[in-house]
């Protein structure tokens, strides 16, 4: 019988793979991250300390957390907002398992609600 390198290139290579697999399964570390939400008002933030102050209902003293370069700063609708926007806004904010905020969400002011009223007067002219 005779072989041809591709017959050779085949076998040699399902041999790799059927060593692979008798050395059992390989690990993979999975890496998983927790995100934690608080929400309160933003009685304090610095950048040159890398803080945020958070004024919670929960707690009676304001609660410092660390934001970096990688800290978003969104309104409701997700659009961008400056660090100055959130300051005494009411937010929500998320941090990961080790602590740092990753993005702050301003909730705005309490919903008011409105009541709109719409008149339509309909009016006859003679031809």
């Amino acid at each position: 019988m005779h072989r041809t390198w591709r017959t050779s290139l085949v076998t040699g290579l399902s041999a790799a793979a059927l060593i692979v697999l008798a050395a059992g399964p390989v690990r993979a570390d999975t890496v998983r991250t927790q995100t934690t939400t608080y929400r309160g008002v933003v009685t304090d933030i610095d950048p040159a300390a890398s803080t945020i102050v958070l004024k919670t209902e929960e707690r009676p003293e304001p609660t410092r957390y660390t934001i970096n370069e990688k800290t978003t700063y969104v309104d409701a609708a997700g659009n961008v907002v400056t660090r100055e926007k959130i300051r005494n806004a009411p937010v929500t904010i998320y941090t990961t398992d080790d602590g740092v905020v990753t993005k702050v969400i301003e909730r705005g002011p309490s919903a008011v609600e409105r009541k709109t009223t719409t008149t339509t007067e309909h009016v006859e002219t003679p031809d």
